[in-house]
């Protein structure tokens, strides 16, 4: 089973502009940033950074997030459910942080994913980049088609 590291957790008012955009923010607002590590019995496998408006959920930083899920928080305690969400992969190297969090070497290639979650009217209410070990990760996919 995993566990949760969180490495920071801190409201930033110097929004990145992807994130910005993502989540539809106004020039001003403010967003609070969670650093996490997941591990697992033989050490980590994934590195979250997540980012939430702080005017959507007052109080979050709060929530203990190495004992309780992002989305659970979210649900729960603020009343948002999770309709569905936009996840885009791709393969980015580590760089020298992500490298010591993830305990491998630098440049070593992780996949990355960039998602954005929406509740209901189709809002945008969180943002993240995952950045994974592909040698402790396996991917199953189910597919249907509409006829």
């Amino acid at each position: 089973t995993a566990l949760t590291r969180v490495d920071a957790m801190q409201t930033l008012t110097q929004v990145p502009l992807w994130v910005r955009e993502a989540l539809k923010l106004e020039a001003d607002a403010a967003v609070l940033y969670l650093n996490r590590v997941k591990l697992l019995d033989d050490g980590p496998f994934a590195v979250l950074d997540n980012y939430l408006s702080v005017g959507l959920f007052p109080g979050i930083q709060r929530a203990d997030f190495s004992r309780r899920r992002l989305f659970d928080v979210v649900e729960r305690e603020f009343g948002f459910p999770i309709e569905w969400g936009s996840r885009l992969f791709d393969i980015e190297p580590a760089n020298a942080k992500l490298a010591g969090q993830l305990t491998l070497a630098r440049s070593t290639p992780l996949m990355r994913l960039e998602q954005v979650t929406y509740t209901l009217g189709n809002r945008p209410i969180e943002c993240s980049r995952v950045w994974i070990r592909p040698d402790r990760v396996r991917l199953r996919a189910v597919v249907g088609r509409d006829h």
